[in-house]
């Protein structure tokens, strides 16, 4: 379904750039990422996986806006996205864990104005490829290897706003349609995995997009 998803934003991508009157630009943002689980249970003496609090994340590429009508445009872009979660660790050195998972991700979302507002109705479809991933507590850095699948794919929904004809800002809300769960983190301790066992993305995103060219 993944690798389905990806090819097919791709070749939608090849065809509505040939018929539509396309801007290019940057797009720079943040986000709240956190993963939510089922059926993976950790020991209290590593990591606590439900509850993980959201982490701070950013993303941030080339931007494309394609106008299909005088109120219909589709943003179809290149992103550095970066998603992840904080965990609690309990025993002496009690604190945060974070966990860093950075994809390359090629966003497709629909943005329909409402009536003759600069206000604007989004949803897509965001297929992602894995580029790594690792863990942090303080000053200590970790890899984490084989423990996500190699693609993720969410959906967006939100709202955006057109500060001007070539500066928009979008709000919204990312996520995962399958788990991205590929085997038990190998920072997680003990793991007990029920028979499907999944993890998946949940993300508010807020960003900038600017179109000089086009």
């Amino acid at each position: 379904m993944k690798r389905l998803s990806l090819l097919s934003a791709f070749f939608l991508l090849l065809t509505i750039s040939s018929f539509s009157q396309s801007q290019f630009g940057l797009r720079l943002g943040g986000a709240l990422s956190k993963l939510t689980s089922q059926g993976v249970c950790k020991s209290v003496c590593g990591f606590i996986s439900e509850g993980k609090s959201s982490l701070p994340t950013h993303q941030f590429g080339i931007a494309v806006q394609h106008s299909l009508s005088e109120k219909v445009k589709l943003h179809t872009d290149l992103l550095y996205a970066r998603r992840g979660y904080q965990s609690v660790l309990w025993g002496q050195n009690h604190g945060y864990i974070k966990t860093f998972i950075n994809y390359l991700s090629l966003p497709l979302n629909l943005d329909v104005d409402l009536g003759d507002s600069p206000v604007g109705v989004l949803l897509g479809l965001e297929p992602a490829l894995l580029l790594d991933s690792y863990i942090k507590n303080g000053e200590t850095k970790g890899e984490i290897d084989g423990a996500w699948t190699a693609m993720d794919a969410g959906v967006n929904i939100g709202f955006t706003y057109d500060l001007f004809p070539r500066l928009q800002i979008r709000c919204g809300y990312y996520f995962s349609v399958s788990s991205m769960l590929k085997t038990p983190p190998q920072h997680s301790g003990s793991v007990v995995l029920a028979q499907n066992p999944s993890m998946r993305v949940r993300s508010f995103q807020f960003d900038l997009a600017y179109f000089p060219w086009g």
